[in-house]
């Protein structure tokens, strides 16, 4: 039985900058990284477009649909009513390139913290009151 989507999640190709800025920064603070720089970055920006291009968020009338990764595929479906919390992050770097991580928790869940998280998602205020409505 084919569920009617409700709305189906965008991401920003900022991310890939915002994740290349975190790995730059990541790779100056030890100083083993900076030498590989240069053959990191290209490589980089090859994965990071095969890994947005594998990452979808839909939403249906009854759940929450997540689907990611390259090698290891990863899919989640949350039931809406069982999500008690869609929490809604953007820390300094990420207001440079005006993106926002979406974590959603559920009710029943065992583990501290977010059940999935997301960034980079396109109107992820919209995409945040969606799923709370």
């Amino acid at each position: 039985m084919s569920e009617k989507i409700v709305l189906e999640a965008t991401f920003s190709p900022s991310v890939k900058t915002y994740w290349l800025v975190s790995l730059l920064l990541f790779s100056t603070l030890i100083v083993i990284g900076i030498p590989f720089l240069i053959i990191s970055i290209p490589i980089f920006y090859f994965v990071s477009s095969k890994m947005i291009a594998a990452m979808s968020a839909i939403i249906t009338e009854r759940k929450l649909v997540v689907k990611r990764g390259i090698f290891n595929k990863e899919e989640k479906s949350i039931p809406l009513e069982k999500i008690t919390d869609v929490a809604m992050t953007q820390g300094p770097l990420m207001r440079i390139f005006n993106l926002y991580r979406l974590s959603f928790e559920t009710a029943g869940q065992s583990a501290q913290g977010a059940l999935v998280s997301l960034i980079g998602i396109e109107d992820a205020i919209n995409f945040r009151e969606t799923i709370l409505s």
